[in-house]
Parts: structure tokens; C-alpha cells; sequence
């Protein structure tokens, strides 16, 4: 089987909202069989990572992706 690459995105990424709590839940069941990457533009490290990668979006005109924003579940 072939893993495929998936971006979730959701506005927020946080451990007291629900549509963070769906999305770390098909992130997760996904991650078995896929790489996936949560892209979000706000995040507060209360969901750590199992698996899969998030990505936080600067929150500016331009919206560009920077690096040192990219956490790996891996490396926590």
C-alpha cells in the first residue's frame, strides 16, 4: 500500500475545541496508513502530536509557511 499525504486543516488546533478534538482523532485513526500533516494557524501544544506532523501558519498578509514553525510528534 501506498502512504499517501494528507493536510487536515482546521483554524485552530486546541485541546479544549471541538472541531481540534475531531481533528487530532482522524489525524491519529489516518496516520496509520498515511503521513498527515494538522495545518492550523493557531496552536497551544495542550495536543501532543501522535504520529503525525503540525503545521502553524503565520498569521500575516502573506500567510507564509516558516520551518521553525513545524512540529513533529515524532521528536516530542
Amino acid at each position: 500500500m501506498v502512504k499517501k499525504k494528507i493536510a487536515l486543516m482546521t483554524p485552530t488546533f486546541c485541546g479544549f475545541d471541538g472541531i481540534s478534538r475531531l481533528t487530532e482523532q482522524k489525524a491519529i485513526e489516518l496516520s496509520k496508513d498515511n503521513e498527515i500533516t494538522v495545518v492550523t494557524f493557531q496552536y497551544d501544544n495542550t495536543i501532543i502530536p501522535k504520529g503525525y506532523k503540525v503545521l502553524i501558519l503565520k498569521n500575516n498578509f502573506m500567510n507564509r509557511l516558516d520551518e521553525d514553525n513545524l512540529i513533529d510528534g515524532t521528536l516530542l
